[in-house]
C-alpha cells in the first residue's frame, strides 16, 4: 500500500461527482477538440462492431492479441461478447462526456488522451477516466474466494461482500478516507440483499481505487505509446507492458 494522504477526504457528493483543480479557467474549445471528441465516440462505435464480427468461439475468453485493445492484453480476464458494457460506454460518451467537452464552462479533460495525469489534475476542474473496478480488487487486498476451498465466491452473494468490510475499512483507514455514518454501514452490511448491492460495491471499491491512484499509493499507468494515448485510451491504474508503458 501506498503512502497515506496528508489530510482526511470527506467523501462528500460534491467531491465525489468531480476532482477540482487550482485553476479555474481554461481556453475556448477548439475545433479540433470537437473534431477529436467525434472521432473517439466513432472509435468506439468501431470496436463495439468489431467485437461482435469476432468469432463465437472467442466470447468470454482471451481474444487473438491483434485483434484485441492494448488494455485486454494487459489484463485478459476482461471478457468480450454479450453482457458487457460497450453499449453503456457509447450512451455515456455520447450523452455525458460529449457536452462536457463542449461545455467551456465545465473545464473538463479526459486522461490520458489530453495528458498525464499528473497534469491535468493541476490544471483542470474535472478529469474524465476509465476504471475497472475488478482491476482495483488486487492492489486494495479485496478477496473473493471462500476462506476453506479457496473457490471463488459471487459477488452478487451479500456476504460475500460482506466479508469485505474489513479490508476495505483498514485501507480508507491507513488512507486517512473520512468515511460517513451511512457509507460504514452499507461496507459492513454487504450493500444489502438488494440485486444493485453488487454494482454499489464495485462503485466504493473502484473510488477507492481511484483514490489509491490519486494519492500516489500506486501509478496511474500513464501509457507512452502514441496509439494508446491518441485513440485506444487506457484504465486508470491498470499496470501495462514495457513497451507502452516504460518505466
Amino acid at each position: 500500500m501506498g503512502g497515506p494522504l496528508s489530510s482526511p477526504i470527506p467523501l462528500t457528493e460534491g467531491n465525489l461527482n468531480a476532482t477540482r483543480s487550482t485553476r479555474a479557467t481554461r481556453s475556448p474549445i477548439s475545433q479540433a477538440d470537437s473534431d477529436r471528441s467525434q472521432r473517439m465516440l466513432g472509435l468506439a462505435r468501431l470496436e463495439e462492431q468489431r467485437v461482435r464480427t469476432l468469432p463465437r468461439k472467442w466470447e468470454g475468453r482471451p481474444g487473438p492479441p491483434l485483434e484485441l485493445r492494448a488494455i485486454r492484453r494487459a489484463n485478459p480476464g476482461r471478457t468480450l461478447g454479450g453482457q458487457q458494457v460497450g453499449k453503456a460506454a457509447i450512451a455515456g460518451w455520447r450523452e455525458v462526456i460529449l457536452p462536457a467537452l463542449r461545455d467551456e464552462a465545465i473545464d473538463a479533460a479526459v486522461w490520458p488522451f489530453d495528458g498525464s495525469l499528473e497534469e491535468l489534475l493541476s490544471t483542470r476542474s474535472i478529469v474524465l477516466c476509465e476504471t475497472y473496478p475488478a482491476d482495483a480488487y488486487s492492489y486494495l487486498g479485496v478477496d473473493l474466494t471462500l476462506p476453506r476451498t479457496r473457490k471463488r465466491a459471487s459477488k452478487r452473494d451479500q456476504s460475500t461482500r460482506a466479508r469485505q468490510a474489513s479490508t476495505l475499512l483498514a485501507w480508507a483507514q491507513e488512507a486517512k478516507v473520512e468515511r460517513s455514518a451511512d457509507l460504514l454501514v452499507e461496507i459492513r452490511d454487504g450493500f444489502g440483499k438488494h440485486p444493485d448491492g453488487e454494482d454499489r460495491f464495485d462503485a466504493v471499491v473502484g473510488l477507492f481505487g481511484m483514490l489509491e491512484v490519486v494519492a500516489g499509493g500506486r501509478a496511474a499507468g500513464n501509457p507512452a505509446s502514441r496509439e494508446v494515448n491518441d485513440v485506444e485510451g487506457w484504465v486508470l491504474g491498470q499496470a501495462c507492458e514495457a513497451e507502452i508503458c516504460p518505466s
